[in-house]
């Protein structure tokens, strides 16, 4: 019945995706709030939503399993060099899944692949020597953060432009990204491509089943779509005899003079997550995608109510956290962007990377993924959100066998930014958005809570202004004007 359950609410989320690409509606660009400002700040477009089709995506094709034409021009074993994120440490049945990778590779495109995993720790620096020694790099993962963002080595000259390279040697990649590559495309050049992954995001109610059952509230729980929804049951349980002892909300934005919200919520560091397994909180707001429940419920050790109340529209931020790229240091581009086709038109070479050697690393029972009897002492084991084609990924185990089916069909429909696309050169505002970064680190807890009076909201707006959060706002402004007029 659980697992029914959460079936239902994951084809909901899909649902209500649709509805929301089909009524077409839009997201504000500005809360017009202090805090929204801020954000604002740190963001790289607005959120204006718009809809993208499945015709539009053509996602839909790659996600069959149908094998792709590739075109190999080259008569010589092109060696293209891989570097990756390792999420964990680095596995040591790297080699084997190498060489499997390679039984593909070589006799499909004429390539042989050298794959490096850096663990995530140190992938900035290392990435930032590969680069600033010339050192022979033909595919890159980029990573959301510091000197190795997207944006951050495309404005320092370390990316090809691989337009020309695209249309001869990636369409199966065009066909399958659709209008998504608009978010690694820079002033009419493509610099790179999004790892195609769930993209429909949501914000969402989290709440402890075992409290909402015993108060006879499960249903109703099931059936929120508004905040002022999901108030009704924060005051069902405040009001209770059994659950009153429970905070009823944190880290989250909210009123804190209602008394929802953990008390502590301004100055701890726990996460949502440990204040729910330490029996102190109900429920928590939170944005992910369709199998955030999953993770909720291995983070708390609890069964949990997950219900999404609002649909995020996909951003160029989003898109470019993860994306692969073709530095200026390639020796073979040509090659590289070929095994890009590969990677998002393959099945097996997406288990390959994302799972390892099917029956040493892992098993398929009943069309999910899973260790080995269980045992998770296996040489290889990475992610499959950080290769070419999630949807082309096996289900691991603890979602259904059609997961992949139903968050496809999410991201299809899912709203997308008007400004799909639009970065910002912060060269002109690096001082003042330093500044504000810290002005926003100082109040962000105090703010979000809710639980700062009239006061210091008013000092944190003034400490804004001082440090330059109308300079920022206008040069935004001005390159989305600018940005807008050029893609008309």
């Amino acid at each position: 019945m659980k697992a029914q359950a959460k079936e239902r609410r994951a084809y909901r989320r899909a649902q209500s995706v649709q509805e929301s690409a089909a009524a077409d509606e839009s997201t504000p660009a500005d809360e017009g709030t202090a805090a929204g400002e801020s954000e604002a700040a740190g963001a790289d477009e607005s959120s204006d939503a718009g809809s993208t089709s499945s015709e539009e995506t053509g996602g839909a094709e790659a996600a069959d399993g149908s094998k792709a034409s590739y075109n190999v021009t080259w008569d010589d074993m092109a060696d293209v060099k891989m570097v990756l994120i390792a999420p964990g440490a680095i596995p040591p049945g790297l080699p084997e899944v190498e060489a499997a990778v390679n039984e593909l590779t070589e006799s499909q495109i004429n390539t042989h692949v050298t794959i490096e995993m850096l663990e995530m720790g140190n992938y900035i620096q290392q990435v930032s020597l590969k680069m600033s020694s010339n050192e022979q790099v033909d595919l890159l993962m980029t990573f959301p953060g510091g000197s190795a963002t997207f944006s951050a080595m495309q404005s320092q000259g370390q990316l090809m432009d691989i337009t020309d390279l695209m249309s001869e040697y990636g369409q199966p990649v065009l066909d399958t990204v659709g209008d998504y590559i608009k978010a690694t495309t820079i002033a009419g050049g493509i610099y790179g491509v999004l790892v195609y992954r769930n993209y429909a995001s949501y914000v969402n109610a989290l709440m402890r089943a075992d409290v909402v059952e015993s108060l006879g509230l499960t249903e109703q729980a099931q059936s929120i779509e508004t905040l002022a929804d999901f108030e009704e049951i924060l005051a069902a349980v405040k009001a209770s005899d059994e659950w009153s002892q429970l905070s009823l909300l944190a880290p989250a934005a909210g009123n804190g003079s209602i008394g929802y919200i953990y008390s502590d919520s301004a100055t701890s560091t726990e996460s949502a997550y440990d204040l729910i397994k330490g029996d102190k909180l109900f429920a928590t707001l939170i944005s992910g995608e369709l199998d955030i429940e999953s993770v909720a419920e291995g983070m708390t050790g609890m069964d949990m109510i997950c219900v999404p109340i609002m649909t995020l529209p996909v951003k160029t931020q989003t898109c470019t956290m993860f994306s692969w790229v073709v530095p200026q240091s390639s020796a073979y581009p040509e090659a590289a962007v070929t095994l890009l086709s590969m990677m998002y038109t393959d099945p097996e070479i997406n288990n390959l990377l994302a799972w390892g050697i099917e029956g040493r690393d892992y098993v398929v029972e009943d069309g999910v993924a899973n260790y080995p009897n269980g045992d998770s002492n296996v040489p290889y084991h990475s992610s499959d959100y950080i290769n070419g084609n999630q949807f082309l990924v096996t289900p691991w185990a603890g979602t259904s066998a059609d997961f992949r089916e139903l968050a496809l069909e999410a991201t299809k429909n899912a709203p997308v930014s008007a400004y799909l696309g639009f970065t910002v050169d912060t060269t002109a505002i690096t001082n003042e958005m330093s500044a504000v970064t810290n002005v926003v680190a100082e109040f962000s807890k105090q703010i979000n809570t809710g639980l700062a009076d009239e006061s210091v909201l008013d000092d944190y707006r003034a400490k804004l202004e001082t440090s330059g959060i109308q300079k920022i706002i206008d040069e935004y402004q001005r390159q989305l004007d600018a940005w807008i007029e050029a893609n008309k």
